[in-house]
């Protein structure tokens, strides 16, 4: 039985261009998001008044401890440093009043040290495991470029809309 020659097949073809065509796309994402995840991580250091000491860090919280208060419309950790932190996130977010953040995705105790930590809070559901922009696709990524108000105000992201298309596409 001969193979079938998949390259004159236009939906392979097609799915190829499509594959190579996300593949660069987060290629080029990667670089927006790992440039910008230390300049906005440094933005919130300076809001909560931490730049230039060694950062404190909490030892004791995890994604169980933030919790959504729907009748106060808001997002609250017991954990002061951790609260000051997730304020931050929730002030950052696209979303208002109450944002939804996945909080399974992140650890509280690294948001003070690892900037990635905090845009993965911008993030949809199942990114728990990645550790960086690299292990993201490119859905979780975009995401991230739409969720996080810092990309619209530093001008990385002109028109949300598109956003959204390319999203919904994928």
């Amino acid at each position: 039985m001969a193979a079938p020659n998949l390259l004159s097949d236009q939906r392979y073809r097609n799915w190829i261009r499509d594959t190579l065509s996300l593949l660069y796309l987060k290629e080029a994402l990667v670089k927006i998001v790992d440039h910008d995840a230390v300049k906005f991580h440094q933005g919130l250091q300076r809001a909560l008044g931490v730049v230039g000491a060694a950062p404190s860090t909490c030892s004791s919280c995890n994604q169980n401890d933030i919790i959504k208060d729907f009748r106060r419309h808001k997002w609250w950790m017991t954990c002061p440093l951790c609260d000051q932190w997730l304020q931050q996130i929730v002030q950052n977010h696209a979303k208002k009043p109450l944002p939804n953040l996945h909080r399974e995705n992140t650890d509280p105790q690294l948001w003070s040290t690892n900037p990635y930590e905090v845009f993965k809070c911008y993030m949809p559901y199942g990114c728990q495991q990645d550790q960086s922009a690299k292990d993201a696709d490119s859905q979780s990524i975009l995401n991230v470029l739409k969720n996080c108000v810092y990309f619209s105000k530093c001008g990385r992201i002109g028109r949300l809309d598109l956003v959204d298309e390319v999203i919904h596409s994928v």
